[in-house]
């Protein structure tokens, strides 16, 4: 639900305001006309494939399928943003770039584990990050002995939605932090204080 719901919410951003969160993906050139059409375009796919996964949810004659596909056609938007970001890589803005694509990517991850009702592994930056994620039984974060010693924790997909969206960031950013180069990292993070 929390998925579907900051999907909406990005998607309604992207209409009123299509440079905001088009800036960090392509920098300046998000106040160009073309830009901002594209941008609402996309926020209007992004409104539409969240109120449906919420409609589905809402709706017990839908069947519990209808929201998975709802939510696997988000997934699929979302590496094809991934795709699409590859294919325009050097063009784009050398910080926020891997921003975008870690987003989408950790969307488009977080959105098949879900449709899935399966699990998907998220890096950590530490053992004792891990262990903070792991131990709250209530928490869709889980372990097994697999991945003892290994930096990541697994998620459960059919339980992705109990997480707000800004925990969903952090865990998603976390895991970017933690794979980025010392460089890559700092700049990033200053971009983020500075903006």
């Amino acid at each position: 639900m929390a998925v579907a719901a900051g999907r909406v919410a990005l998607g309604l951003a992207a209409l009123a305001w299509p440079s905001v969160p088009a800036r960090p993906w392509v920098g300046a050139a998000a106040d160009d006309l073309a830009a901002r059409v594209f941008g609402r375009a996309l926020g209007a796919r992004d409104v539409a494939l969240g109120l449906g996964a919420l409609a589905a949810l809402q709706l017990p004659a839908a069947g519990p399928g209808s929201a998975s596909a709802w939510v696997a056609a988000g997934a699929l938007s979302d590496a094809l943003d991934v795709a699409a970001s590859l294919a325009s890589w050097h063009d784009l803005p050398r910080v926020t770039r891997w921003l975008v694509v870690a987003s989408a990517g950790g969307a488009a991850l977080a959105g098949a584990a879900a449709a899935l009702a399966g699990a998907a592994g998220v890096w950590v930056p530490s053992e004792s990050d891990k262990q903070a994620l792991v131990q709250d039984q209530a928490s869709p974060f889980f372990t097994t002995s697999h991945f003892d010693g290994h930096p990541s924790v697994l998620v459960r997909g059919s339980r992705i939605g109990e997480l707000t969206l800004r925990e969903l960031a952090e865990v998603i950013q976390d895991a970017w932090l933690s794979r980025a180069s010392p460089a890559r990292a700092a700049a990033w993070l200053s971009a983020q204080r500075a903006g």
